[in-house]
């Protein structure tokens, strides 16, 4: 994207603007990206330190956490931004969490999903919890959303359809024992959340 003129054709509005101002500023790469990460690191740890009762240790898990998904670039933007909803959110301000999910899907469509957290905010029975991954698994390694995928490509945009083709054919060459060592690393601290979560007192409002 960096390197080219007509990154607004396939990128959202929002990665594409700020693409642009830095191009303003810099042609340089790496610049590009210390500025995409001092603006992805701020916001989060604004969010640990107002949220967190141990913010070093947040931050110690943060990193450990997004460490397999560095170069998600609008993604994190889109976290980084969601994040800051979720300290609206934790206020009771709702108004302000939903403008910032609108925020936040200028950089990355699939921010929308955040939107869950209005009703995710009651205690979830254990049993639902182990269900719904078991579920998830179970279509991850279906191969159904391969097949869905494909047949949303015939009534995409091309951009849309390269995307699902480019994430169809990753997906193909990807072997089993790769993608359960993904899996592995991608749901350890939610396993270790429900294993733990009896023990932990005083949850905040919005824990869950």
């Amino acid at each position: 994207i960096f390197n080219t003129n007509n990154a607004s054709s396939s990128f959202e509005p929002g990665y594409y603007l700020l693409f642009y101002l830095i191009r303003l500023l810099t042609s340089n790469y790496t610049i590009y990206l210390v500025i995409q990460a001092i603006i992805f690191y701020s916001l989060f740890f604004i969010c640990i330190f107002k949220l967190s009762n141990y913010p070093f240790i947040s931050i110690l898990l943060f990193y450990m956490i997004i460490v397999p998904y560095m170069g998600m670039n609008r993604q994190f933007l889109a976290m980084a931004i969601y994040a800051i909803g979720l300290i609206f959110l934790s206020r009771d301000q709702k108004l302000y969490f939903i403008i910032s999910i609108i925020v936040a899907v200028l950089f990355h469509r699939t921010a929308v999903f955040g939107l869950l957290a209005l009703i995710a905010n009651k205690n979830i029975n254990r049993k639902y919890l182990i269900a719904a991954m078991s579920i998830a698994l179970l279509i991850a390694f279906s191969g159904i959303v391969s097949k869905v995928t494909s047949g949303l490509m015939i009534v995409s945009d091309s951009v849309s359809a390269d995307k699902a083709k480019a994430y169809i054919n990753s997906a193909d060459t990807t072997s089993i024992v790769s993608t359960i060592l993904s899996l592995t690393r991608k749901l350890i601290w939610i396993i270790l959340l429900i294993a733990f979560d009896s023990r932990i007192q005083n949850k905040p409002k919005y824990y869950y």
